[in-house]
């Protein structure tokens, strides 16, 4: 795992959170307020992306690519602040590799093989989760999957987009692809909107109590200055007979 993010990286270690959510220790986060910016990044991780000539593609990937994004939107009264979270996860799946049409040989071919290890783990994943009554399902046999198992499984909705040829040298490829494809289809699951509500620190109380205080001394003193006035006029005040 690499991040992209930054001009270079070492490998990075896919780790478990506290809530048993996978995390990449070291991996870059970026604020951001603009979807300019986001389609900045995205365009400069996608640019140092692996990519090499093969015999079946000038431009072929030689990894997968991941790209998270994550919305906040918080709401805040006297007592409790509420924060709606929510994330867009967007995978570019590099293709499947045959040895006989790439001609890959080398570090070529080991790469190919991880390509198609990773594929073939995912799709056991889709089909384990597409099957009714599937009580296992193999996260564990790849980081990619791993790394998507909130994205497939979780409090989320799946979509995925294939991308075929309508050539007839590519016949076998397009078919396994909407197979592929397909699988997807049977992923069922039912999101709930994700509201975290954070109580109110000891010291946003405190500082409601000083408020309140000044506002109870406030009313005090204009009660007090009322009272006066009123004791002041009832002595001047001349009887009627």
């Amino acid at each position: 795992i690499f991040d992209l993010t930054r001009h270079t990286s070492e490998p990075l270690d896919l780790r478990v959170g506290p809530n048993n959510e996978p995390v990449v220790a070291g991996l870059c986060h970026h604020k951001v307020s603009s979807m300019d910016t986001v389609q900045r990044i995205l365009q400069r991780g996608n640019a140092r992306r692996k990519t090499e000539a093969t015999d079946a593609n000038q431009t072929s990937s030689r990894s997968h690519a991941v790209f998270e994004m994550t919305a906040k939107r918080g709401e805040r009264n006297q007592f409790s602040k509420s924060m709606t979270c929510g994330k867009l996860t967007m995978v570019d799946l590099a293709g499947a590799e045959r040895a006989k049409d790439t001609q890959n040989d080398g570090k070529q071919l080991r790469d190919g093989a991880s390509i198609n290890n990773s594929l073939l783990a995912l799709a056991n994943c889709i089909n384990a989760l597409g099957k009714k009554g599937s009580s296992h399902v193999p996260f564990r046999n790849s980081k990619l999957t791993r790394l998507l198992q909130d994205a497939l499984c979780g409090n989320s909705k799946t979509l995925m987009i294939a991308n075929v040829s309508s050539s007839l040298f590519q016949y076998d490829h397009t078919v396994n692809t909407l197979k592929y494809a397909d699988r997807a289809k049977e992923i069922k699951t039912k999101v709930i909107p994700t509201v975290d509500v954070i109580r109110l620190h000891i010291t946003e109380y405190q500082r409601l109590i000083a408020q309140l205080q000044a506002e109870n001394r406030v009313l005090r003193e204009e009660n007090s200055e009322l009272r006066s006035r009123t004791l002041h006029g009832s002595r001047h005040s001349v009887p009627v007979e």
